[in-house]
């Protein structure tokens, strides 16, 4: 696997299939998309994972928007990526990356190092909650 930087248009059919199919395309951008930095795995032309990195300040970094094939999910793509993503970022001096988790997605960041912080929220129907991971 090799982790490739992509543009906002790269990622933005694989959110939408994955993350809010019930919506309208453009509900998957998000503020910031414009600079923000996109990462994904790429297989035979087409992206099969992806999440965006959002400054923050100085040394901290949101995830947003990370999203697997469906059929591809279990199979350890999103954990390589979420993995290579922190190692790149900690390499370039971040010292710390929060994101919201869906709760279904909780035990998955946890496994790769975050705590959660603060209470469970709502967002368009559906639950999350604030999760870090300091280096």
């Amino acid at each position: 696997m090799k982790l490739t930087e992509l543009s906002i248009e790269d990622c933005i059919d694989l959110r939408h299939k994955v993350l809010w199919p019930d919506l309208p395309r453009d509900e998957s951008r998000v503020p910031g998309d414009d600079v923000a930095r996109h990462f994904g795995i790429v297989r035979d032309g087409t992206v099969i994972s992806c999440l965006s990195a959002f400054c923050d300040g100085k040394d901290r970094v949101q995830i947003r928007k990370f999203a697997t094939r469906q059929q591809l999910q279990g199979q350890g793509l999103g954990t390589q990526l979420l993995k290579e993503v922190l190692s790149k970022l900690q390499q370039e001096g971040v010292q710390s990356v929060f994101l919201d988790a869906r709760l279904t997605a909780v035990p998955f960041y946890l496994r790769a190092g975050f705590t959660t912080e603060g209470n469970p929220f709502i967002r368009k129907g559906l639950t999350f909650i604030r999760m870090v991971k300091q280096f």
